[in-house]
């Protein structure tokens, strides 16, 4: 991993560490996913690391730099399971490979840099049929074993591939239509819209709402609550004015009546 051997002090940070994650299944056409972790601290089992990551071996690669406020020798270690590699500065600290029971590796060597911020690179790969993990402590003279702390992780805006920002709109429509429940209703157009919250109970709902109510809440439910979670979901033309009429006819239906049992005969 090539790096530049001078720290960073003067480049205005963001918080967190620009990851790219890959899917290694043979012949998977996912394109890679880029987000910003708060720092790499994972425990994900046999699971998929992100919806859009086929199920299988992948790899995160973390790009940013590290705040070092202490003049000491640092080591490092990390719950592993799974390849790591991890470099600070151009020095490697990590490269290995771990799957044992008890995952926990250490750096063969101290690191030692005096106060400043320093690039770092970390690359994660899955094995196939082994639980993924990861998570990076570090102890010193003057403080004892702990994990690395988000606080001192950040990458600089010229870090942020361009694909990054599509990402992150991609990534807020998902959590408007987990929070806005959208997938009780369309749960084919939002599959990876999970844990959403329950929707309305529209059951005798002519006994609660008149007609007139429900006809304007379809047709802009923000213009009646400024904060409902509802979106617009009709067009503003005569075909959508008829398709709101004609539920909101059919919900607010009384419900008819059973039909008497002939216990004749």
């Amino acid at each position: 991993i090539a790096l530049a051997q001078a720290p960073t002090e003067t480049e205005p940070t963001q918080s967190g560490l620009v990851a790219e994650y890959r899917s290694l299944v043979a012949g998977a056409q996912a394109r890679p996913l880029f987000r910003i972790d708060a720092k790499p601290a994972f425990n994900w089992g046999d699971s998929s690391p992100h919806p859009r990551i086929p199920p299988g071996p992948f790899r995160v690669d973390w790009t940013g730099q590290l705040e070092l406020k202490e003049a000491e020798a640092i080591r490092f270690s990390a719950v592993l399971s799974g390849g790591l590699k991890l470099a600070i500065d151009g020095v490697e600290i990590f490269n290995t490979t771990n799957g044992d029971a008890r995952p926990k590796v250490v750096s063969p060597a101290l690191f030692k840099r005096g106060p400043g911020t320093y690039p770092l690179r970390i690359q994660f790969q899955s094995r196939p049929e082994i639980p993924a993990r990861i998570q990076l402590w570090w102890e010193g003279d003057t403080f004892s074993l702990a994990p690395l702390p988000a606080s001192g992780l950040s990458h600089a805006p010229a870090e942020r591939p361009t694909d990054l920002s599509k990402e992150e709109k991609i990534e807020a429509g998902r959590d408007l239509a987990r929070r806005y429940g959208c997938a009780q209703c369309h749960r084919d157009a939002f599959p990876s819209a999970k844990s959403v919250p329950p929707g309305p109970a529209l059951d005798n709902l002519g006994n609660r709402v008149r007609h007139d109510w429900l006809v304007a809440w379809l047709e802009n439910p923000s213009q009646l609550r400024p904060h409902a979670r509802m979106p617009k979901l009709f067009a503003p033309d005569r075909s959508g004015a008829v398709e709101i009429f004609l539920i909101s006819d059919y919900l607010v239906r009384p419900p008819a009546e059973p039909v008497p049992k002939d216990d004749s005969g």
